[in-house]
């Protein structure tokens, strides 16, 4: 099994959407409907609750993991960690920070 590591970043609860949307355009088998069963989920969390999704997605022909967690730091901020393979986890880490330029935050 693949070693899973992580890239993460806090966000406000409008912009989580919008940056899943970015990481689905990118990856094959992680599309809107999952992106909306994440948000639909973070929204009914409550402070200092945390959850998992666990997907399977296509990769320069293979398949990896995508581990997905959110913890909900309070009530506008949730804490995104998006697990997988370490060339994924990089490219989605440098997403989010690309995400985090462009919003100024």
């Amino acid at each position: 099994m693949t070693d899973l590591h992580e890239a993460s970043m806090g966000f406000d609860l409008e912009d989580l959407e919008p940056f899943l949307g970015e990481v689905a355009a990118k990856l094959e088998d992680f599309g809107p409907g999952d992106v909306q069963t994440i948000v639909e989920g973070v929204g009914s969390m409550a402070v200092d609750e945390e959850r998992e999704w666990r997907f399977s997605v296509q990769r320069e022909g293979r398949r990896v993991p995508l581990v997905v967690r959110v913890f909900l730091d309070d009530f506008d901020a949730r804490d995104l960690y998006l697990s997988s393979d370490p060339a994924l986890a990089g490219e989605l880490q440098r997403l989010m920070s690309d995400f985090s330029d462009r919003l100024g935050k």
